[in-house]
């Protein structure tokens, strides 16, 4: 299997389907199974204490990581950003289609994103493959009182949890009496069975 049909196999679990090829064939999901990410946010603030911005780290479940890597090719080594360049790029346009599968709502207004930023995809050490991605608000926002950030997969192929770890939520150049927490949620869609979701709670006096 080529690089560049396996990197589309490979978009194609972030997009409700992908044209593998010239021949217009559409590629839908590698399987049926539901994936798993563990989720790491980082929620920026701008110099003038407006919400500008989210970082997002999501280590996938070893199934996940498994095809990914298989799907290079390259045996033996780490898959590096360099290594998954091709497929980086083809999962940022696939995730655009679907808004970055992320919400950031302020009294229920949900704030518009702008392009990506940054994004890249890599092998950890333990062998689980991470996707980093960084998007700007095209208009950042002054918060006073609770915002909520909402990860979900409207196409009900991923469970996104918080990362275990006590730098799993963090607020960069936040005012003064800002926190964030994560907190449990279900995904609400019919199509879904019990799929849970990833929130956090971002609170400003």
């Amino acid at each position: 299997m080529s690089l560049k049909k396996s990197a589309m196999l490979m978009a194609a679990l972030f997009s409700a389907s992908w044209t593998a090829d010239a021949d217009t064939k559409t590629v839908c999901c590698l399987n049926e199974t539901l994936h798993s990410a563990s989720v790491r946010t980082r929620i920026v603030f701008d110099s003038e204490n407006k919400l500008a911005g989210i970082v997002e780290d999501w280590a996938f479940d070893e199934f996940y990581s498994k095809d990914a890597i298989s799907a290079l090719e390259q045996k033996g080594a780490i898959a590096s950003r360099e290594m998954f360049a091709e497929v980086a790029k083809l999962n940022a346009v696939a995730l655009a289609e679907v808004g970055y599968n992320t919400t950031v709502s302020v009294s229920s207004r949900p704030l518009e994103l702008g392009e990506l930023k940054e994004y890249w995809m890599e092998e950890r050490p333990d062998h689980a493959v991470v996707w980093h991605m960084r998007i700007s608000f095209r208009k950042p926002e002054r918060l006073h009182g609770t915002a909520q950030l909402r990860v979900v997969d409207g196409n009900n192929q991923f469970e996104f949890y918080p990362e275990i770890s006590p730098s799993a939520v963090k607020l960069v150049n936040a005012p003064k009496g800002c926190h964030a927490s994560p907190m449990k949620g279900k995904n609400s869609s019919a199509a879904a069975v019990n799929s849970q979701i990833y929130l956090v709670a971002i609170t400003c006096p």
